[in-house]
C-alpha cells in the first residue's frame, strides 16, 4: 500500500515485521509481493478492514505488543481483533489512516521504518493512499 507523503514507498512485510520501505517496478519480485495485500472484511469488526498477505495466504497484517507484524490467522478472537483496523480518511479524502479497533486511540505509525500501533489522532498515522492494496 503507497505513502501518501512518500511517493515510492509503500508498507510492506519483510522477516514477519511491518515495515516502510523503497519498493517499485524496478525492486525484486519478492518485494513487490511483500507489499501486496487483499483487502477483506475485518475479522474483528465487518466494519472494517484485515490486510491479508498477497504472497502468504491466511497471513494478515495485526498488532502484537504494539508492533505491527505479519502473521498466521489463528481464528482466536484476540487475532481477529488485533488485525482488523478501520479506515478513517484524512486530508479531506486524499488519505487514509488506519485505526485499531480494539485500542481505538492507537493508530498504524511509522518510526525508523517499522510500523506501530501507537497513540496518535488520524492526522499524526501514517497516511496511506487510498483505494490501492498493491
Amino acid at each position: 500500500m503507497p505513502l501518501a507523503d512518500r511517493p515510492g514507498f509503500r508498507i510492506r512485510h519483510r522477516n514477519f515485521l511491518g515495515r516502510v520501505d523503497a519498493v517499485g517496478a524496478s525492486s525484486s519480485a519478492s518485494d513487490r509481493a511483500d507489499s501486496t495485500f487483499t483487502v477483506r472484511a475485518g475479522l474483528g469488526n465487518s466494519g472494517c478492514v484485515s490486510l491479508e498477505s498477497v504472497n502468504y495466504p491466511g497471513y494478515f497484517i495485526r498488532h502484537q505488543n504494539f508492533e505491527i507484524k505479519l502473521n498466521r490467522q489463528d481464528r482466536s478472537d484476540l487475532f481477529a481483533q488485533d488485525a482488523t483496523f478501520c479506515p478513517i480518511t484524512i486530508r479531506s479524502g486524499a488519505a487514509l489512516a488506519l485505526r485499531s479497533i480494539n485500542y481505538p486511540k492507537r493508530f498504524v505509525t511509522e518510526s525508523d521504518g517499522r510500523l506501530f500501533l501507537r497513540e496518535a489522532t488520524a492526522e499524526q498515522a501514517l497516511a496511506l493512499v487510498p483505494g490501492t492494496t498493491s
